[in-house]
Formats: C-alpha cells, sequence, structure tokens
C-alpha cells in the first residue's frame, strides 16, 4: 500500500512540476505573441493612414505637411518612405509570429495546463488508479514538448 501511495504522490509532484513548467512557458510566449501581434496591426495601419494622406489629399495637403514640417523636400517622400518601414515592421513581425507557430503553441500549452489540473484534481479526489493516471500524464506531456524545460 505504501509503495502505490508513494508512486501516486511523485506522479502528483511530477504534474505539479509540469504545470509549472507550462507556467513558465505561457509567461514567456504569450507576452511575446501579443506584442508582435499588436505591432503587426499598429504598423500596418499607420502605414495605411500616411500613404492615404497625400492620395486623397492631393497635392495641396502634401503641400500643407511640406510646410509645417519646414522641409524643401516634398513631403509625400519622407510619409511614404515612413508607411514603407512600418509596413516593412509590420509583415516581418506578422512573419515571425506565423514561422514561430506562436498561437498554435499558446494554445496547445494552455490546454495541457487546464488537463494536468483536471487529472490532478482526480487523483486527489478519487481512486483512479495510478497507472492509468500515469498514462494520461504521458500523453498529456506529449502534446507540448516545446513548453517543458530540458
Amino acid at each position: 500500500m505504501s509503495e502505490t501511495l508513494d508512486a501516486r504522490e511523485k506522479l502528483q509532484q511530477r504534474i505539479r512540476e509540469k504545470k509549472g513548467q507550462i507556467e513558465e512557458f505561457l509567461r514567456k510566449t504569450q507576452p511575446r505573441s501579443d506584442h508582435l501581434t499588436i505591432a503587426s496591426i499598429v504598423c500596418a495601419g499607420l502605414a495605411g493612414l500616411l500613404t492615404a494622406g497625400p492620395a486623397a489629399g492631393g497635392p495641396s495637403f502634401t503641400q500643407a505637411i511640406t510646410q509645417a514640417i519646414g522641409t524643401t523636400s516634398p513631403s509625400w517622400r519622407l510619409l511614404c518612405a515612413v508607411a514603407t518601414i512600418l509596413s516593412f515592421i509590420a509583415t516581418t513581425a506578422l512573419a515571425v509570429h506565423k514561422i514561430q507557430d506562436l498561437t498554435n503553441k499558446v494554445t496547445k500549452a494552455q490546454t495541457a495546463y487546464a488537463k494536468l489540473e483536471g487529472l490532478e484534481t482526480l487523483l486527489e479526489t478519487t481512486d483512479l488508479s495510478t497507472a492509468a493516471a500515469a498514462d494520461q500524464f504521458g500523453r498529456f506531456i506529449n502534446e507540448v514538448p516545446f513548453a517543458l524545460a530540458v
């Protein structure tokens, strides 16, 4: 009986350890995912606004902007250059987000955490066998190898 209890306690400890690793992964990854998404949206929107002014306002708009910023170079050039840079940043942020598959990884990690939380509760409140719980534990953590510390 004590051997079974010892194995059950060890499994519960392993579950807590893996939950902690997943929490750490989410603490690092979720903000990065959010920042890349927001940067992409904001930069793309600003790029559109910067090019809309000269397109909609025409020469009178660009002349007014040129005088307001006090340059001899036409303001549409500056606006288009800044819009190009912002567009590049937006595209790059979106590509990095997509290449790293951050949305999918965060979702999988959150799901695995919830499953481990449920398994931990089952171990504490039911007579679920340690072997069955260990099997579920293995399946759950195999879904998120990227979130677990080596």
